[in-house]
């Protein structure tokens, strides 16, 4: 199931949320409803959620551990492959593993293909930007953000990733990453 969790100190945001939550109705006022949804968990969601997250210590070590070492393997592709930064002082909780590639937008389906020829998948989960779509296009210039979903695939991390799979993703951004350097044409810089 999914579903979701916002904490929050705040409590007319959190009060402003409960009432979103639920079909945007106000139970003080019903003057005061307003937007909303019917966002809350199933009581089946809720159970597989309080299960779960006895287990999520775990997991997040885990998923830590095996991104620690897919960036270690993307740090030895000098440039050609840079794992997403993760700000000093910051913990991630690792739930996606995002690789800017060093080509030009039109050779990123290439580099999704050698990934796969890898046996690995690679995608692109960010895409397209938002400010991309037709109700927003044209009304917003983001530089860095088309810089970014022009580069960006994701590559497998989930919390219970074998031996076998890290190392066959580990060995497919090397080999990736030799033939980035090798395509200089797609280069970042040679356009």
């Amino acid at each position: 199931g999914e579903g979701g969790l916002i904490a929050t100190s705040d409590a007319g945001l959190a009060h402003t949320l409960r009432q979103m939550r639920n079909h945007g109705l106000s139970l003080d006022e019903p003057a005061a409803s307003g937007p909303g949804t019917n966002a809350k968990l199933s009581e089946l969601a809720a159970a597989l959620a309080l299960h779960a997250l006895h287990h999520l210590p775990a997991q997040l070590r885990r998923r830590r551990a095996y991104s620690e070492r897919l960036r270690a393997a993307t740090a030895a592709t000098d440039g050609a492959l840079v794992a997403q930064r993760v700000p000093a002082g910051v913990v991630s909780a690792c739930q996606n593993f995002g690789v800017r590639c060093s080509v030009r937008p039109e050779g990123l389906a290439e580099v999704i293909r050698a990934f796969e020829a890898h046996g690995v998948e690679a995608r692109r989960y960010f895409w397209p930007p938002l400010h991309r779509l037709p109700a927003w296009r044209d009304r917003f210039s983001l530089p860095v953000t088309d810089s970014l979903a022009d580069s960006l695939v994701c590559l497998p991390l989930h919390g219970r990733m074998d031996e076998v799979t890290l190392q066959r993703v580990e060995e497919a951004i090397r080999a990736v990453g030799d033939q980035l350097r090798s395509w200089q044409p797609f280069r970042r810089g040679n356009a």
